[in-house]
């Protein structure tokens, strides 16, 4: 599309890369009038939810200008920044979007090289064309769960190219709980000490299904310190379609018995045989104590 002219945002670095930009225009060196600059006070203050938000309302193309390792105002913030890009674009490759996304050090005397970066990347993107997304608005939600509705929205619109994506690089926040399916014993101990509800316990007929969430674990380890088996360790992962399709995976399936008394099915086989516990389940004992003292009273 030869009239194409794309629509960029910066996020420019307060210190480094917008002191560049300010530079570039000072010693009037041109680049594209498409780029839109935001300074923000630190790269490491780009969340990736700001990235894909500006790709949802309209932008063609993000890019992120940012101090020279060693060089960050606030220590390791531009480090932070680029591993949270790179972890981005490895969720946006399966929909063919993470080349729309950059990433650049820029130091404050660098006014040359920030044109020669809006220019050239400014051209990339208008080779790739108009962004295939343009979104009706998303609410602003918590920040992991905006990012949820936000990149399973993008699913329905944009058909991904592989199936189940695992990044290799994680940053700080990302995880979920992992079962070892021959030391759980299905007590549900982890579910209740769980605060935002990633482990689920789900009784169908004879059998018990523990499982997890991958987008609301926190990494509290809650549930690593309450297992009576260490059954459970809490690791750092991302599976991009876990996320965002919000479904419980499978970890454990266990048989349950049946209550002698009324014939439902209360328990793990593999708890009671451990507890060396009776068949009987907890209403039905409380009926039978319940009778005794009713007995003893009379």
């Amino acid at each position: 599309m030869s009239d194409f002219e794309p629509k960029i945002v910066a996020f420019l670095c307060n210190w480094c890369a917008y002191a560049g930009a300010d530079l570039a225009g000072v010693s009037r060196l041109k680049y594209p009038p498409n780029i839109v600059p935001i300074r923000v006070p630190c790269s490491g203050r780009v969340d990736p939810l700001f990235v894909v938000y500006a790709l949802y309302s309209g932008a063609d193309g993000v890019f992120i200008g940012a101090c020279h390792p060693g060089d960050c105002h606030y220590v390791d913030g531009n480090i932070k920044a680029e591993r949270r890009i790179r972890f981005l674009k490895s969720i946006l490759r399966p929909f063919g979007l993470d080349e729309r996304v950059g990433f650049f050090h820029i130091s404050a005397a660098e006014g040359k090289k920030f044109a020669e970066v809006a220019r050239e990347f400014t051209n990339h993107i208008r080779k790739l064309g108009p962004n295939p997304i343009r979104l009706s608005s998303v609410k602003v939600d918590e920040k992991r769960t905006t990012l949820c509705t936000l990149l399973l929205n993008l699913t329905e619109t944009i058909e991904a190219k592989e199936g189940v994506y695992a990044v290799e690089e994680v940053p700080e926040g990302f995880g979920y709980p992992v079962m070892n399916p021959e030391r759980c014993v299905g007590c549900g101990a982890c579910a209740t000490a769980c605060d935002q509800d990633v482990i689920t316990i789900t009784d169908t007929g004879d059998v018990r299904k523990v499982g997890h969430y991958s987008c609301y674990c926190i990494l509290c380890r809650k549930c690593e310190e309450i297992c009576p088996r260490d059954a459970i360790s809490v690791e750092e992962g991302f599976d991009l379609m876990a996320f965002i399709k919000r479904e419980p995976a499978v970890d454990v399936e266990l048989t349950m018995r049946k209550c002698t008394v009324c014939g439902r099915y209360f328990a793990p086989e593999v708890e009671i045989d451990l507890l060396e516990a009776e068949n009987v389940c907890p209403d039905c004992r409380r009926k039978e104590i319940a009778k005794k003292l009713v007995e003893v009273w009379e």
